[in-house]
């Protein structure tokens, strides 16, 4: 079974006002799966405590997107199902796939 969660990266702070619609489209979608939305302090405390073997690696990346792209593959390793950019909108639900 595939756990209903949908996962999204920002920065740290508030997502600008231009990605709203996109990130609500997947809520609205997927009304009764888990949403999780990570920053630069929740990835760092899931490769910490999940993944402390590669936490030093992964904080010696000069750049975010770099730790995104590494974070990305330890959120769904953790945690699975689905993870979408913030810029991209949902059209309909994945229920029946």
């Amino acid at each position: 079974m595939i756990p209903k969660i949908i996962h999204q990266i920002w920065h740290a702070g508030e997502l600008p006002a231009q990605f709203h619609e996109a990130q609500k489209s997947w809520r609205s979608h997927h009304p009764d799966w888990t949403y999780m939305f990570w920053a630069d302090a929740e990835m760092a405390a899931l490769v910490r405590e999940s993944y402390p073997q590669l936490l030093e690696h992964y904080l010696s990346y000069p750049d975010f997107i770099q730790r995104v792209d590494s974070a990305r593959y330890m959120i769904l390793h953790r945690y699975g199902d689905f993870y979408s950019a913030v810029d991209i909108s949902c059209e309909r639900s994945f229920e029946p796939l």
